[in-house]
């Protein structure tokens, strides 16, 4: 999901849907037992619809998602890309990376390495007092962010801090920022109408 901060989305003018495809993942009986911890529903097979592919445009902007339910696999992954004029941000979090999300700056050319770096530094400079500790790791066609541990905020904690800034809004509703209501129907929004259009394909 994209958004922008600070700023409302109309989603009846500023998104337009452009594909959105669904595929199952097929649980067999024992499968089913061990997934569930119960006994299946039916004799036979059972289609999870949990692999979800949209695209969409948003203000101009190309913007996809594919997601995918694998029955196995040693931990979850993750992979986010965002396109820039002179570099590309990667969200990983994949085997090389031991399953940890890590961000990764990808300079478009090897003559805007130079370049990108500096604007890193001025970057992490300029936000030391919030992000102290953070550093990037040049490893030649490519910069990493070097992430402290104390900054890494497992889901647990993450989903505390969000449920703090809920009662927060719930305890004064003027709080709540004016782009807020909008962002999250824009986003339903693509989740609900790319749902729609991947069942209309069967």
């Amino acid at each position: 999901w994209i958004a922008f901060p600070d700023s409302a989305i109309d989603y009846q003018t500023e998104i337009e849907m452009l594909d959105a495809r669904r595929w199952p993942t097929t649980l067999n009986e024992d499968q089913w037992r061990t997934v569930t911890g119960t006994a299946p529903l039916k004799p036979g097979n059972f289609d999870y619809y949990g692999n979800n592919f949209v695209s969409y445009t948003i203000r101009g902007i190309h913007a996809a998602m594919d997601v995918r339910w694998d029955l196995e696999g040693v931990s979850d992954t993750h992979m986010a890309r965002f396109r820039g004029s002179k570099s590309t941000i990667e969200v990983r979090q994949g085997a090389a990376e031991a399953y940890r999300p890590e961000v990764y700056i990808v300079p478009k050319s090897a003559e805007s390495i130079d370049e990108v770096r500096a604007a890193l530094l001025a970057k992490l400079n300029e936000l030391e007092s919030s992000i102290d500790g953070v550093g990037i790791i040049d490893r030649g066609h490519e910069f990493l962010l070097d992430i402290p541990n104390h900054h890494r905020v497992g889901h647990e904690a993450h989903f505390a801090e969000v449920t703090r800034q809920f009662f927060a809004y719930l305890e004064d509703p003027k709080s709540l920022p004016a782009w807020e209501k909008p962002n999250m129907l824009a986003k339903y929004y693509v989740s609900t109408k790319g749902v729609e259009m991947a069942a209309a394909k069967g």
